[in-house]
């Protein structure tokens, strides 16, 4: 498993750009995160190929409790070359709330993605998840103060059948894949104000004829939309709950 603490955004909450100390009067007035929880897309240019593909809260903020799912769905360009499934995938978010001063606070954002399954089909070879993996991220208020996390428990890409480590997943591409495919598992991206985590990131490279097909599989992402997203939850009840 890739798991990493305290992103940029939890970073700059330590440096006090976002998120404020214990001492603070200010308060949250309202919901501060955003979050949302993809399964899986897959395009050719501006061209939907996974009609039907899901995410939990799509609309990101506000953050709010939601959850989705994709089945095993065929993924073909133009109805004519079949390039595999993708699926069974979930998508969860959760928004946390307490309590604090007879007033609901908005403690945290959780978002996670798991594929269970993906199996594509490409030029006489395959390249397969076969074992379940997540994407998570989590931003919480913990002392007034954000924290996050986000890890990754994608370990292992089959090709041909052959589970291949992660790290090797390049050099191990079979001769007729190499330059066409290109994989990027475990992917992180960040901005001031948010942090995404994604399984699989996809290139297929002249398949189609008309350009690159992209596939995203296992998407998570959580996000601030104040400067102070934190402020006033310290004396929260420590039994946060999740809300809608």
């Amino acid at each position: 498993m890739y798991k990493r603490i305290f992103g940029l955004a939890g970073l700059l909450c330590a440096l006090g750009v976002i998120g404020v100390g214990a001492g603070s009067a200010s308060a949250q007035t309202t919901n501060p995160f955003g979050c949302t929880a993809g399964t899986a897309t897959a395009s050719l240019s501006t061209t939907n190929l996974l009609p039907g593909t899901t995410a939990a809260n799509p609309a990101n903020t506000p953050c709010a409790t939601d959850t989705a799912t994709l089945s095993a769905t065929p993924l073909s360009v133009a109805g004519a070359l079949n390039l595999g499934t993708i699926g069974p995938a979930d998508a969860a978010t959760n928004l946390s709330t307490a309590t604090a001063s007879g007033s609901t606070v908005y403690t945290g954002a959780t978002s996670t993605s798991t594929v269970d399954a993906l199996n594509l089909n490409l030029l006489g070879s395959t390249i397969g998840v076969t074992t379940p993996a997540t994407a998570t991220v989590s931003y919480q208020c913990v002392n007034n103060q954000l924290q996050s996390s986000f890890s990754s428990s994608l370990n292992a890409i089959t090709i041909n059948g052959n589970s291949v480590p992660i790290a090797d997943i390049t050099q191990d591409l079979p001769a007729a894949l190499q330059g066409i495919v290109t994989i990027t598992p475990n992917l992180h991206t960040a901005t001031a104000t948010s942090d995404t985590e994604e399984l699989l990131h996809i290139q297929l490279l002249g398949l189609a004829g008309a350009g690159a097909v992209t596939i995203d599989a296992g998407t998570a992402t959580a996000s601030t939309t104040q400067t102070m997203p934190c402020a006033g939850t310290s004396n929260a009840n420590a039994n946060a709950k999740f809300s809608a």
